[in-house]
């Protein structure tokens, strides 16, 4: 049977709770991504933060000026 051949099912409180529970995971499932997408450029930005300051470190590190 066909979902959709239910007309009745969408007006009951059964309807209604598979909606916004289907409605709830889609949300929850969208800020999870988003959650790891704003951790993926932290780290991003944490790796170019360490290699930036590894290489001021070397290019301040050199023979001495007279």
């Amino acid at each position: 049977m066909e979902i959709l051949a239910w007309p009745g099912l969408w007006g009951s409180p059964v309807g209604m709770g598979i909606f916004f529970i289907g409605l709830g995971v889609l949300l929850w499932g969208v800020s999870k991504l988003k959650h790891s997408e704003v951790a993926k450029a932290e780290i991003e930005l944490k790796e170019r933060q360490y290699n930036y300051e590894r290489t001021q470190g070397k290019e301040s590190v050199g023979p001495p000026t007279r």
